[in-house]
Formats: C-alpha cells, sequence, structure tokens
C-alpha cells in the first residue's frame, strides 16, 4: 500500500499533468481557429471571382474575344488534385485521390482524354500508379498560402493549354471545408470560365 506521502506526490503530478494539458489545449485551439480563419476566409473572395467571370460571360458581344468563357465538347480534359505532402491528415488525401480516380476512369469510358497536374506529394504518388495517365506535373512542399509567383506555372499552364485547344475542360478537385467536423471533396470547372451559377 502507498504511504501517505507518496500520495500526495501522485495528487500533485496528477494537478500539474491537468496544467499542463489545459495549457496544450488552449494553444490547439488558439491554432485551430486561425485555421479555420484560413480556410473560411477565401471563399467570399472565390464565388465573388464567380459572379464576376459570369457576369463578363454574359456581357461578352463575341465568345471569340474570350477565349477561356468558350464551351465547346470535351474531348481533352485537365484535372488539378489538391492534396497534403505529408498525409497525416485522416481521409484528407484519401477522399481526393479517390474522386481523381473516379473522374478519371469516367473519363476513360467516355472516350475523353485526361491530363493530371498534382498539388501535394500524395496526388503525385497516387497518379504514378495509374496506367496510361499523363502526369503534367507534380508540384509539393507548397506553404500554407502560397504567393502568385509559386502558382503562375500552373496558372500559365492551365490557362495555355485550355486557349490553346489541347483541354477542352479544366477541374479542380480539392477538400471543401464546412467544419472542423465535416469536410467535402469536390471537383469544380474552372475552364471554361463563368459557367457556374453565380
Amino acid at each position: 500500500m502507498a504511504s501517505r506521502q507518496q500520495i500526495k506526490q501522485r495528487i500533485g503530478s496528477v494537478k500539474n499533468t491537468k496544467q499542463i494539458t489545459r495549457a496544450m489545449q488552449l494553444v490547439s485551439a488558439s491554432k485551430l481557429r486561425r485555421a479555420q480563419e484560413a480556410a473560411v476566409g477565401p471563399t467570399a473572395y472565390a464565388s465573388l471571382a464567380r459572379e464576376i467571370l459570369t457576369r463578363l460571360r454574359q456581357l461578352a458581344a463575341d465568345e471569340s474575344e474570350l477565349k477561356l468563357f468558350t464551351e465547346r465538347p470535351v474531348k481533352r480534359r485537365l484535372l488539378i488534385a489538391i492534396t497534403s505532402d505529408l498525409g497525416l491528415a485522416g481521409a484528407y488525401d484519401g477522399n481526393v485521390i479517390r474522386r481523381m480516380l473516379q473522374e478519371v476512369q469516367a473519363d476513360r469510358k467516355r472516350g475523353i482524354t485526361t491530363s493530371v497536374i498534382c498539388i501535394g506529394r500524395k496526388a503525385a504518388q497516387a497518379a504514378s500508379h495509374v496506367a496510361d495517365l499523363n502526369v503534367l506535373g507534380a508540384y509539393q512542399e507548397f506553404p500554407d498560402r502560397p504567393d502568385i509567383d509559386q502558382l503562375r506555372p500552373i496558372i500559365a499552364s492551365t490557362v495555355g493549354m485550355f486557349a490553346n485547344g489541347e483541354a477542352d475542360a479544366v477541374d479542380m478537385i480539392f477538400t471543401h471545408f464546412i467544419s472542423t467536423v465535416s469536410q467535402q471533396v469536390e471537383a469544380q470547372r474552372l475552364l471554361p470560365a463563368g459557367f457556374q451559377e453565380a
């Protein structure tokens, strides 16, 4: 049986552990709040950008003026898949990869040629295992908030492929943040621009 002094030491140890755990909880809550703000912040901007593109499309007198708005039959499609580099994110990467593979398989059934740009190591690894899949680029170790110089190669190749007719549609597969316990994988049409309801 433990002596009185040992019991007091254990009680003190438990109290210290409780204080440390409380401090860690406060730090993690603060980090979670910042991460939520970073995830939700760009949503309003993206919605406004889609609305502007939709209105520009409606105002265009001649579609030949704006090549990025031209809708055409899809024979070649470009997918941009966004995952993490390290994993350790639960089903986050698995859901995006599963959706990417479903899209590639559906395209093959319809006779559509699919190319992929992978952002994140996990998407690149998954795409490398798919037979006859054209991987145009694999970008890894992006910062949490990439600047335009880091995104320029992806944007330039995507817009160039669509404008030159090398891709008839460009879709992005990503995880849409709803809440800390709910995230939803989406495939969103980027090009042709402005064809989504605003």
